[in-house]
């Protein structure tokens, strides 16, 4: 447990973002789209142990430190940061301060709870970060191992032996040492992911109550005031707002000898070589010289062997060992390259900072002189114009204690004037209130009469509206009844005409009766008695059936006559019917029409009462005048439009009988013809 505090605190002393980042660099090196996924059934071992490849190839040491030359009391600081800056500083210091007021403040027991979660969880992961490592070489090594089953097969063996006939059954079993060792690298992949998450919220949750300690003490601070005998504050959290020396850096500190990075690529140059020539070897034998290249490299990168150094033990050559051995030179170069790279670009900035800063010194200098005597010459003339403005008050108190006297007596008669003015103001103010209340009770009574004038006409106007469209469906009914009355005049004129023509027929068939009974009568007197010729139309069948024929449609025409009288006399009567209905639902409607036009004339009248709008009796007079000849006027228009309307439905009626009068003159002036029946009676 000591160690595991040891290690804990010094993980406490990175700063929050470094800690954060070495917690949670499998997360950062995933997408943006599958970190933010949330749970972690939504991201499956696959992904998780792809994100994982670069921190298991690096050995899970993280991103390399930061370096900062210019802070040597936390080299681990961004490069950009200049401690002794202390306006960079107290800016940061501000900032932090008013970030972490919020932050909740645990008890000691929460405290401590939360470091022994973060320890156990610390623990658990460093574990499965090394096994999730070894799991990881081993999958390696089954998948360099099956490549080489894939490449040797079918000639000599990976070692120089003979492949036995259970080749196949060896490429399984490679094949299924590779998808178990996948499997695994994918559970403890998942393992290490929910176990990170874990820890990121104890670790948030320290930090936050550190933070909050932290601004709460210098808080308390800053309102003691108390401050050490340097000038620097009270407060241990606050050290780092104020400097004493500018330069923090020495001399000479910053100089890196670059030559010492390439001493240690000879080997590694060596072993790039070697495989490059080994990948010119002929396929064929391959498994030939497979073993001894890779003997003759492994004993390279161990030279302690050869110099006789017996106090370190070879390892024995084997095929995990050798990739394990390629892996970590490997991960020590890109280390080494990234040092490098890093030290440069540092050392860089510290030259161009060394630069800039004793330019920015000397331009500073050079606008603060000019600064100070700009402001010299302003102050100079600041004291002038005072000096003008002192001359010119006191010339003004003299004038003003000269005219105050006389302004004071002047003011004294305005204010006497003026009160004067003001009650005689308030005496007509008086008066005028008076008479305005009295017209306004005056206006609000006619006001009120009008209105309830107003409520009676638009009762009245709306019930005689009402009564007119009554009127109106009446009248519109009416005209439907006349329309379908003359229809039916008309077809009783048709009828009419048949009527004459029966007549006519009537008339010929009495006429026919005659010229039969004359004829009968030649005929007895020509051809014998009654019997005998009753005796020969009994004989000829022909002349019976004609008679009989003609008989029938005698009497049918007889009964058409009778049904057409019928009709014509029942059409007549209702015609005059309707035609009595009309008359009086137009005059009914003449009658609505009246009074709706006089009740809109009255209430014209009584909408405009006067011109001037007062409530006196000469308004009201003119009022009730104007009404009457409006009233007048438009009864007079209505009496000329229904007379004129009167006068054209009379003609329109008399039109209608002359037309009818022409009309049975001219079937009467045809005259009866011959029919069909006196042509029989002839012929027979």
């Amino acid at each position: 447990m000591p160690g595991q505090d040891t290690s804990y605190s010094q993980s406490r002393q990175q700063p929050l973002h470094n800690r954060l980042a070495s917690n949670d660099s499998s997360v950062q090196s995933y997408p943006a789209s599958q970190a933010s996924q949330g749970p972690r059934s939504s991201l499956n071992g696959k992904m998780l142990l792809n994100g994982y490849n670069g921190d298991i190839l690096n050995n899970f040491e993280g991103a390399p430190p930061k370096f900062n030359p210019r802070n040597p009391n936390r080299t681990n600081s961004s490069p950009l940061l200049d401690a002794s800056d202390p306006i960079q500083m107290h800016l940061l210091v501000s900032t932090a301060l008013e970030d972490a007021t919020g932050y909740v403040i645990l008890a000691p027991e929460e405290v401590d709870s939360l470091r022994k979660q973060c320890i156990r969880l610390t623990q658990r992961i460093e574990s499965t970060r090394q096994n999730l490592a070894v799991q990881s070489k081993y999958r390696d090594a089954a998948i360099n191992m099956g490549k080489l089953y894939a490449d040797g097969r079918g000639s000599r063996g990976s070692l120089g032996l003979k492949r036995s006939s259970g080749h196949a059954e060896q490429s399984r079993e490679a094949d299924a040492e590779r998808a178990a060792s996948e499997r695994r690298c994918e559970e403890l992949a998942q393992e290490l992911w929910g176990l990170e998450k874990r820890l990121i919220e104890p670790q948030t949750a320290l930090l936050q109550h550190t933070a909050g300690v932290l601004q709460m003490t210098h808080k308390a601070a800053a309102k003691r005031g108390r401050a050490s005998q340097n000038g620097m504050p009270g407060s241990p959290e606050s050290m780092y707002t104020y400097s004493n020396a500018r330069g923090s850096v020495a001399p000479g500190e910053d100089i890196f000898d670059e030559r010492s990075l390439y001493r240690s690529f000879d080997k590694l140059d060596n072993l790039d070589g070697d495989a490059q020539a080994s990948k010119s070897v002929d396929a064929n034998g391959i498994g030939a010289d497979a073993e001894a290249k890779l003997k003759e490299l492994w004993e390279m990168m161990h030279p302690s062997a050869k110099e006789g150094e017996d106090d370190a033990p070879v390892q024995a050559f084997s095929l995990l060992a050798f990739t394990s051995k390629v892996q970590s030179l490997h991960n020590q170069t890109s280390m080494l390259n990234d040092q490098k790279e890093v030290l440069q670009r540092q050392i860089k900035q510290q030259r161009e900072l060394n630069n800039k800063s004793d330019e920015t010194k000397d331009r500073e200098m050079a606008e603060m002189e000019a600064q100070l005597k700009s402001t010299r010459a302003t102050l100079s003339e600041v004291e002038a114009q005072a000096q003008n403005l002192e001359s010119q008050l006191s010339a003004a108190l003299d004038n003003s204690t000269r005219s105050q006297g006389e302004e004071t007596a002047a003011l004294h008669e305005n204010i006497e004037n003026l009160q004067n003015e003001l009650e005689d103001l308030k005496s007509s103010n008086a008066i005028d209130i008076a008479d305005l209340q009295s017209q306004l009770t005056s206006s609000t009574e006619h006001i009120t009469a009008l209105q309830q004038a107003k409520s009676t006409a638009e009762a009245h106007i709306t019930d005689l509206t009402s009564d007119l469209e009554k009127a109106r469906k009446a009248a519109d009914q009416a005209a439907a009844d006349l329309e379908a009355a003359r229809e039916e005049h008309k077809a009783q004129s048709a009828r009419a005409v048949d009527e004459e023509e029966l007549d006519a027929k009537n008339m010929e068939i009495a006429r026919l009766q005659t010229e039969v009974t004359i004829a009968r009568a030649e005929l007895d007197g020509a051809y014998g008695s009654r019997a005998e010729r009753a005796a020969q139309v009994a004989s000829n069948p022909a002349v019976q059936k004609e008679l009989d024929a003609l008989r029938r449609e005698l009497g049918e025409t007889i009964e058409e006559y009778e049904v057409l009288t019928k009709a014509s006399i029942e059409g007549e009567r209702e015609r005059e019917l309707l035609e009595k209905e009309i008359d009086r639902l137009r005059d009914e409607r003449e009658a609505l029409e009246a009074k709706l036009s006089d009740e809109k004339v009255r209430w014209m009248g009584v909408k405009s009462p006067g011109p001037d709008g007062a409530s006196g009796q000469a308004g009201v007079g003119a009022g009730n005048t104007s009404t009457a000849v409006l009233k007048n006027e438009f009864k007079k228009m209505m009496r000329d439009t229904r007379a004129e309307n009167a006068k054209a439905l009379r003609a329109e009626q008399a039109e209608r009988r002359k037309l009818e009068d022409e009309l049975r003159a001219l079937k009467k002036a045809q005259g009866p013809g011959k029919s069909s029946l006196s042509q029989s009676t002839l012929g027979s």
